[in-house]
């Protein structure tokens, strides 16, 4: 990726197709890849971690949560993963008014 002067790009082509690929699985080891680079780019950006990358990785371990949640009849687990997803896009939402 070539360099912009005064852009701080947190991944490499290799990491960002593969995060991609990745985001889309339903297996939970990949999920956990998945999770591990977008941590990876969130420790190289720092308070400038784009909202986007945040917003992501919430969503991404409700879904790994839900995809471990073995009783899916459990009607109270189930809300309460329903409403992870809900808490991680408002919050998300939210921070980035804030910037």
């Amino acid at each position: 990726m070539p360099a912009i002067p005064g852009f701080i790009v947190p991944f490499t082509d290799w990491e960002w197709n593969r995060a991609k690929f990745l985001f889309r699985s339903t297996s939970v080891s990949e999920i956990r890849e998945c999770l591990s680079l977008l941590s990876m780019w969130r420790s190289r950006m720092g308070d400038k971690t784009p909202v986007a990358i945040s917003c992501s990785d919430l969503l991404l371990r409700v879904a790994m949560d839900e995809l471990l949640t073995k009783d899916k009849s459990d009607w109270i687990r189930m809300e309460a993963i329903k409403m992870s997803y809900c808490i991680a896009i408002i919050r998300r939402f939210t921070a980035s008014l804030g910037r």
